[in-house]
This record gives C-alpha cells, sequence and structure tokens, in this order.
C-alpha cells in the first residue's frame, strides 16, 4: 500500500520536473542538469517499486528499505514544492512592488540558486544511495505504464518503465 503512495509521489515529482515551468526555472537558476538527474533517479525508483512490493512480504530489509524511500521521496516533493512556491513568489513580486524587487536582488537570486542547487544535489544523492542499496535485494526493474494524452484521450502506454533522463542515471552507474 505504501508504495502506491510513493509511486504516486514519484510520478509527480516526475512530472513536475518535466513542467514546462520546472524547465525554464531550471535554466534561468542554471539547475537544468540536477533537475534532469534527479528525474532520472525518480524514473528508476518507479522502475522497482513493483519488485520491492512484493519482496517486503518475504524480507523485513526490503520493508525498511521502502520505508527509507518513502521519506526520502517525501521530502524531494517539499523541496520541489517549495522551489517551485519561492520561483512564483520571485516572479510575482517583481511585479507588484520596488520593496519585494529589492529583496530579491541579484545577490539575493544568486544565493537562491546556489542554495537550491546545493539542496537539489543533496536529495538527489540521498535518493541515488537508497536506489544503490536496492542492489542488494536484486530488485528487478519492471516496465511501468504511462498514460498519454492523445488527442481528447487518455491511453496507457507500455513502457520500460524508465524516462528519458534514465540515461543520465545509467550513467552514473544506476542503470
Amino acid at each position: 500500500m505504501a508504495e502506491s503512495i510513493i509511486y504516486g509521489v514519484a510520478q509527480t515529482i516526475i512530472e513536475n520536473l518535466g513542467s514546462q515551468f520546472f524547465q525554464e526555472i531550471g535554466k534561468i537558476c542554471g539547475v537544468e542538469e540536477e533537475i534532469e538527474k534527479l528525474k532520472g533517479t525518480v524514473s528508476r525508483i518507479q522502475a522497482i517499486l513493483k519488485d520491492a512490493e512484493e519482496q517486503q512480504h518475504h524480507d523485513h530489509q526490503v520493508k525498511d528499505w521502502l520505508e527509507k524511500l518513502k521519506g526520502a521521496v517525501d521530502e524531494a516533493d517539499k523541496l520541489l514544492s517549495k522551489y517551485g512556491t519561492k520561483t512564483s513568489q520571485q516572479r510575482a513580486g517583481k511585479k507588484i512592488t520596488k520593496k519585494v524587487l529589492t529583496f530579491f536582488s541579484n545577490s539575493n537570486q544568486i544565493a537562491f540558486r546556489f542554495s537550491m542547487n546545493e539542496k537539489l544535489k543533496k536529495i538527489r544523492k540521498k535518493l541515488d544511495a537508497i536506489v544503490k542499496d536496492s542492489e542488494d535485494f536484486k530488485l528487478k526493474v519492471i516496465p511501468v505504464e504511462r498514460e498519454q494524452d492523445i488527442g481528447d484521450q487518455h491511453v496507457r502506454v507500455p513502457g520500460n518503465g524508465l524516462s528519458a533522463c534514465t540515461t543520465v542515471a545509467a550513467a552514473e552507474g544506476f542503470g
């Protein structure tokens, strides 16, 4: 049951990171590489969740691994929500008052960019370590069906469970 929650949150993270908003912000803030790496890691997590769900009933270490994963995925989701909110406030603030503009001066924006980049790296490294731990359990990568919009219809498309950005994670030894 918890795996469904983790999978849903992971899907939300992937959708958020792939959104035009985050892609633009990634370019503006210079964190697009970290965003892509994080998407790859979260995609990998989704691909092994089904096997972990099945194994947790027989292996308490897998159950413990899933609990750690849930905490880290929740942390990533909160970070991205905070990131999106802060960026939206900056955009709105620039249009509202000069006082807000002063607060979001270039030096504050640089500090924000640096801070966000460091936080993205930290959460990705934490998730990468959890994914690496999954190798001890020999969890299988199971294809995941993805929904795609085709015209006015939602269509489930079988896939390999990995997004295009997984090549980034694979290049780092997770693929």
